[in-house]
Order: C-alpha cells, then structure tokens, then sequence
C-alpha cells in the first residue's frame, strides 16, 4: 500500500533527512518528476524537472487523481506517479503545443543515463523528427 504523505508530514524530496540516512522505506510521492526532454524544433536533448501535480490535489481526492507511470528508461521497472491530467500533458498536449517529448523518469539516476543514451543515438536529420511532418497539412 502506498501512502503519500511520510510520518514526518513532507512529501518525497532529496533533502528529506529520513531519505538521505537511508531509514525510510516508505513508497511516497515525489515532490519532483524528472524528465528527458526532446526538443523536435530546436533539435536537442536536455533534462528537465517538473513540480508533481499531485502536490496540488487534496489528500481524499488525491487517490483517484493519480496514475502509475512507468520509467522512460529501459531496463528500469519502477514506476512514478502523477496526476492523470499531468499525464496527458507529458505523453499528448506536450508534443502537440510544442513540439517536444517529454519522457518521464523514476529518478535523477534514469534521467542522467536516458539523457545521455537519447543524446548519443537521436540523428535529427532522420525526416521522422521533422516538425513540418508532423503537422498535418490541407489537401484543399
């Protein structure tokens, strides 16, 4: 069972003294979600991090509000969770308002290692990471 809120009233972040002496082992939401963003118009790959939403949403309703993501690197099982309307951003309005894909990750560690992959195998001259050919076209 998951619970949100630790017993010390904080959300997951990486200055919680319970996380960093190694004496929590409690699955909680993190305050963070970090990103691999690829930016399709301005051509690069670079690392973001994002304020969960879940922060945001009552404690009764937060339940309901939240999806299980699972991380954007391969080889890693964990999963992340955020709001379902934050999850609709990351994986479709994101792409369609601009332009980029935003990849989430289950840690700083995933994100480093999926950054640095992504940079070293993404070839923006493939004609697949042409904007224009995402955008559809009138046949008038």
């Amino acid at each position: 069972m998951e619970e949100d809120i630790c017993p010390n009233g904080g959300f997951c972040t990486t200055n919680c003294p319970r996380r960093m002496d190694g004496s929590c082992a409690l699955t909680r939401t993190k305050l963070l979600i970090y990103t691999v963003v690829v930016d399709v118009l301005a051509k690069r790959v670079y690392s973001e991090n994002y304020m969960n939403a879940l922060v945001f949403v009552s404690g009764p309703e937060r339940g309901r509000a939240k999806v299980a993501v699972s991380c954007g690197r391969d080889g890693c099982h964990n999963y992340l969770y955020m709001s379902e309307l934050q999850y609709v951003d990351f994986s479709r309005s994101f792409f369609k308002k601009y332009r980029k894909i935003a990849i989430p990750c289950c840690s700083k560690t995933c994100q480093d290692t999926l950054l640095t992959r992504l940079k070293d195998e993404i070839d923006f001259s493939d004609p697949r990471f042409n904007p224009d050919a995402c955008i559809p076209t009138s046949t008038d």
